[in-house]
């Protein structure tokens, strides 16, 4: 009589999702997949009404209401209300930025911002106003057009700077400021979360411009007057007088004219090659490095 016969042997259960074949070890877990799917959200804030698709995922969002941030970053003393975004936060301080542009190899914190950045080298606008014409790399910057048309006042947090088309907007998101500011600045008695932001204010006092443009280089002393600043940009449309294609900025505009003159200004020195962007050149090297490791 072999050791394994007369005892019982437990079989796993799985449970498959009929969609995409991922599998559950219990039909709970299962059901609740499901939801991904159908895109269904039955579970809502009783606090602002948002709509979540599990539970969990709006038991988190309420930290957001009480005002506790009890996730502190150890480097700045900025406090955070969820342990997640806090780990995004130190990326700040690493200087670490992993995701790369693959056309122009510049780097982001973040990959939603590599897609959005994107946009730019295509010279596709495909937010379009739908009273005007007028078109968009960003959705955002759209839906801030629009209310040239509609007279509608942008509301804007007197704390951050950030801007919301709607005031229920800005009222749930002033919740987030709800919160212990134990820095006070001495010249102004105005008060902040922690001693960075605090440091960053009092540059206001002594004539300092921490804030620059990206787009022109232009200096602000405060990340809100910047914002307002880059809103102006976004209306901005720089215009190619051959084939009317558009782009956010005039060195971009110049970059893109080469392609109608047939200049190839930028020579590889391995093989004599010639590119019209210095990009277009940076990738063209990478392959004969490659060959020579290769070999």
């Amino acid at each position: 009589m072999s050791s394994m016969e007369g005892k019982k042997v437990k079989v796993k259960t799985q449970f498959r999702c009929e969609i995409c074949d991922r599998k559950f070890s219990r039909n709970s877990q299962l059901s609740m997949h499901r939801v991904v799917h159908t895109g269904e959200k039955p579970y809502n804030c009783d606090i602002c009404g948002k709509l979540f698709s599990r539970q969990s995922n709006a038991n988190r969002h309420k930290v957001v209401h009480t005002g506790k941030r009890p996730y502190i970053c150890d480097i700045c003393g900025k406090s955070f209300h969820l342990n997640s975004i806090l780990k995004r936060h130190r990326i700040v301080h690493s200087e670490e930025k992993p995701h790369q542009c693959d056309i122009c190899g510049k780097t982001f914190l973040r990959k939603e911002s590599v897609t959005d950045h994107k946009v730019i080298h295509s010279g596709e606008k495909p937010f379009e106003c739908d009273i005007c014409g007028k078109a968009y790399y960003v959705k955002k910057r759209l839906q801030r057009h629009i209310i040239v048309h509609t007279g509608e006042k942008s509301h804007q947090c007197d704390i951050c700077g950030k801007i919301f088309l709607y005031n229920n907007d800005l009222k749930i998101h002033k919740m987030l400021h709800i919160v212990e500011e134990p820095f006070k600045c001495e010249t102004c008695n105005k008060t902040f979360t922690n001693n960075s932001d605090l440091k960053k204010h009092k540059m206001t006092h002594k004539g300092e411009k921490p804030y620059k443009c990206k787009i022109c280089g232009k200096a602000f002393s405060r990340k809100d007057r910047l914002t307002m600043h880059d809103n102006a940009h976004a209306e901005e449309t720089h215009q190619c007088n051959v084939c009317s294609k558009t782009f956010l900025s005039h060195s971009l505009l110049k970059d893109h004219k080469i392609v109608h003159v047939s200049e190839k200004p930028y020579k590889c020195n391995i093989c004599i090659k010639s590119f019209s962007h210095d990009r277009s050149l940076k990738r063209h090297k990478m392959q004969h490095r490659k060959e020579a490791l290769a070999q």
